[in-house]
């Protein structure tokens, strides 16, 4: 239940950093042999959900840069996006200092696929991971935000929304509209 509620706060931390971003953002990662790499897995967050501490949260500027976790109806999809605007850790999560920071698209808490390419315009957004045995990962979307009534009636928070497609030698294998939420602290 704590997991829906964060990914939920996630979704509305994404919309409240949808402001415009006029600079072009390409970041390369260094060249990794191994591009799925082990992360630690997270410790649960003792953090009450029920009355979120709008006080904490702070609009990210300059970008939409920060954690996003996929949106899925029954909330198991561990996949999540972190997207840092000099290819850099992000701070750790006030709530969770164990969660993920390094920039990359996770598969779940353990496995990170590295950027071969990630480029923001705008509102506009396309990355790929690096390959590994012939497969990666591509995503082109947008960016957005939305008032969330359960989290705050005026602040937005940011979410990434558009298509992802995994590729394997060459051909796409699977390809999804996908929803990404913005983490928020509450």
């Amino acid at each position: 239940m704590k997991r829906k509620k964060s990914q939920l706060l996630i979704f509305i931390v994404l919309a409240l950093l949808g402001g415009s971003c006029s600079k072009v953002v390409t970041t390369s990662v260094p060249s990794n042999p191994n591009p799925v790499e082990q992360v630690s897995s997270p410790t649960p967050s003792p953090v009450s959900f029920n009355t979120p501490d709008r006080s904490r949260y702070e609009a990210q500027k300059g970008g939409f840069y920060g954690l996003y976790y996929l949106a899925s109806k029954d909330h198991s999809d561990e996949r999540k996006l972190i997207i840092s605007d000099d290819g850099e850790a992000i701070p750790p999560k006030a709530n969770d200092p164990d969660e993920a920071t390094l920039p990359g698209f996770y598969l779940s808490h353990e496995y990170r696929l590295d950027f071969a390419e990630i480029e923001i315009i705008g509102k506009s957004i396309f990355f790929r991971t690096r390959e590994s045995s012939g497969s990666y990962v591509e995503f082109r979307g947008v960016f957005g935000e939305e008032i969330d009534p359960n989290f705050s009636d005026d602040i937005p928070i940011p979410f990434i929304k558009g298509t992802l497609r995994a590729f394997k030698n060459g051909k796409v294998v699977k390809s999804e509209s996908v929803r990404f939420g913005h983490a928020v602290i509450a």
